[in-house]
């Protein structure tokens, strides 16, 4: 049933930014990939190919005017941070209207943040405009539904790292441990495995991951990769697949010797950031769920998985004990945990 979802999902995608052949054509070779457990990239490759031959015209553009391109987002910014580093989230209601999870992680995030090393920034629909300009043309299109708010916040996370750096964390990330000012300073940062579930599924090949990137403002891959994003947006009303920005950063990658070296220079990182939500709704296991906690800093989780508190014979899950110690500040005994008692 979830591959069929996946495949319908897929060529709905396809068929709003592809004839009915390619959309097609794409979407067979998106099928022979999950038939193939995904040992081959077809579909992958297929979209990659596609992607540059559409963009081919921006990134000759941005090759020759690189200079004036980069000034222009270095000119463009719109606040002033001094010494702190900003650190950006995106949750386009608003603070008060953030499922219990997505608001834990926000609170949790401001406890790892010391005030003197980064500055957290929630950005709203109602505050966006403030921090960067986006084209009314754009806006328009979001509006009206052709294209969505997760391809907003795909081009806000470029256009802001590209303008100001810093780090661009998902509402939905859970952090475990201090992020620290070194961290912070790096001119790349990102999420980074070498688990086989992810290199062959994605363009990305698991060397770095969108929902949590950190850039100095120097960095070009950002400058790249948002005005690339920024002329695509302009151009078209639909993005040929989800994770278009990836596709985008794969060019940059491929087409830029710094970018290249900036991803290539983050070391293998938070190898298991999906698997603590993936346990949720199984039986708490204090030394997995420790084991998670100790060697992970950044967690991936995800508001739209139903998720118990309790195992359907009736015992506590790792969901279970994450909200009784982390979201209702006591351990499954009712000891108060210190992690929540400021």
């Amino acid at each position: 049933m979830g591959r069929y979802a996946d495949i319908k999902d897929n060529y709905a995608n396809l068929n709003k930014a592809l004839d009915f052949f390619h959309a097609s054509y794409g979407n067979g070779l998106f099928i022979l990939d999950i038939l193939t457990n995904h040992e081959t990239r077809f579909y992958l490759d297929y979209i990659q190919k596609y992607v540059k031959k559409q963009l081919d015209g921006t990134i000759c553009t941005y090759l020759n005017q690189s200079d004036e391109i980069k000034q222009h987002f270095e000119k463009n910014k719109r606040v002033e941070f001094g010494m702190k580093t900003p650190i950006w989230v995106c949750w386009f209601q608003g603070y008060e209207k953030m499922p219990e999870l997505v608001k834990e992680c926000y609170k949790n995030l401001h406890r790892m943040v010391d005030l003197d090393v980064g500055e957290i920034v929630l950005i709203t629909e109602n505050n966006f405009e403030n921090y960067v300009k986006i084209d009314p043309s754009i806006l328009k299109k979001i509006r009206d539904g052709k294209m969505s708010y997760t391809n907003l916040s795909d081009l806000l996370r470029v256009n802001l790292l590209a303008i100001y750096g810093g780090m661009w964390i998902d509402a939905t990330v859970y952090v475990t441990s201090r992020i620290s000012k070194q961290l912070l300073s790096k001119p790349f940062y990102s999420q980074k495995t070498t688990t086989e579930f992810y290199v062959k599924r994605y363009v990305t090949k698991s060397r770095w991951a969108s929902w949590m990137m950190i850039a100095s403002s120097k960095e070009e891959l950002f400058k790249f990769v948002a005005f690339i994003m920024n002329d695509y947006y302009l151009k078209h009303d639909t993005l040929i697949d989800y994770y278009f920005i990836d596709y985008v950063i794969e060019i940059a990658y491929n087409r830029l010797e710094s970018a290249h070296a900036s991803i290539d220079s983050v070391e293998i990182n938070n190898t298991r950031a999906f698997e603590m939500f993936n346990m949720f709704n199984e039986e708490y296991n204090p030394e997995r769920f420790k084991r998670i906690v100790d060697t992970t800093q950044f967690l991936k989780f995800t508001y739209k998985s139903d998720l118990f508190e309790e195992t359907e014979s009736g015992k506590l899950t790792n969901y279970g004990f994450f909200r009784k110690r982390y979201i209702e500040g006591t351990y499954e005994d009712g000891t108060v945990d210190l992690h929540n008692s400021n």
